[in-house]
C-alpha cells in the first residue's frame, strides 16, 4: 500500500502549468496522455500531501509555484462527423457539483466523477489530486473524496458564471483518458463565508458515456 508522498517533479505525461498571480489571473496548462497502462506515471505528484488520511490510490499535494501564462486549449479536435459527446454535456454535472458544494452537502465522488482508472486530475488553489496504484494494482479516489469533504467543512462556495463548450477532443489519441467533452468556465466563489467573492477561471472534461467529470481545474474560488 502506498501513502501520500513528495516527488521531485510532476508526471511528464500530465503536466500542469497553473497561474494564480493576482495581477493577470490567466492560465495555461498542458495535458498529457493518460491511460490505464500508464497509470503509475500519472500518479507522480509534487510536494507533500496536504490531507490527512490519504490512502492507497489517489494522492493530494499542493499546486506548484505561480507562473504567468495564458489559457490555450490543446485538445485535438475529433475527426468523426458526429462526436460521441461535447463539453456541453458536462454543464449539468458541473452545475450540480457546485450546487452541492455551495449548500454544504456531501459531495459524493461516485455521483460526479468517473471511476479511478479513468480519472485524470482535480486541481484547485489548495490541492492537486490524481491517483497512484497501490501495491496490489488497485486504485481509489479516497483522497479526492477527503479533499471534497474538506472543502465542504471550510464552506467553500462557487457559482457558475460562464460556461463555454470546447467540443469533443483528446490529447494523444481517442483511446486515452484525456478523450471526452471539454469545456472552459468562470466561477464566482468564496474560499470561506467571510472571504471576499472572486472569479476563478477553469477547464474540465467529462466522459462521453457517463457524463461524469474526469478533469477539473480551477485557479480560484
Amino acid at each position: 500500500m502506498h501513502s501520500c508522498q513528495s516527488c521531485a517533479a510532476f508526471e511528464t505525461s500530465a503536466r500542469f502549468d497553473a497561474s494564480m498571480a493576482k495581477s493577470s489571473r490567466r492560465w495555461r496548462w498542458h495535458f498529457g496522455q493518460t491511460s490505464l497502462a500508464g497509470a503509475a506515471a500519472v500518479g507522480v505528484v509534487v510536494a507533500a500531501a496536504t490531507l490527512a488520511g490519504c490512502t492507497s490510490g489517489d494522492h493530494v499535494s499542493k499546486p506548484p509555484a505561480p507562473i504567468t501564462s495564458t489559457i490555450t486549449p490543446e485538445v485535438s479536435p475529433a475527426t468523426a462527423s458526429t462526436p460521441p459527446c461535447t463539453g456541453a454535456d458536462g454543464r449539468a454535472t458541473l452545475s450540480a457539483l457546485l450546487a452541492d458544494l455551495s449548500r454544504g452537502k456531501h459531495v459524493d465522488v461516485g455521483t460526479y466523477f468517473v471511476p479511478p482508472v479513468q480519472f485524470v486530475r482535480w486541481v484547485d488553489p489548495s490541492a492537486y489530486v490524481t491517483f497512484l496504484p497501490g501495491a496490489d494494482g488497485s486504485v481509489t479516489l479516497d483522497a479526492l473524496q477527503s479533499h471534497l469533504n474538506d472543502l465542504v467543512r471550510r464552506h467553500v462556495s462557487a457559482a457558475l458564471v460562464k460556461f463555454t463548450d470546447g467540443g469533443y477532443g483528446y490529447v494523444g489519441g481517442p483511446a486515452t483518458n484525456e478523450a471526452g467533452g471539454w469545456f472552459t468556465f468562470t466561477l464566482r466563489g468564496r474560499s470561506s463565508p467571510t472571504a471576499s467573492p472572486q472569479d476563478g477561471l477553469g477547464k474540465g472534461a467529462i466522459d462521453c458515456t457517463s457524463k461524469k467529470i474526469k478533469v477539473f481545474v480551477i485557479d480560484g474560488w
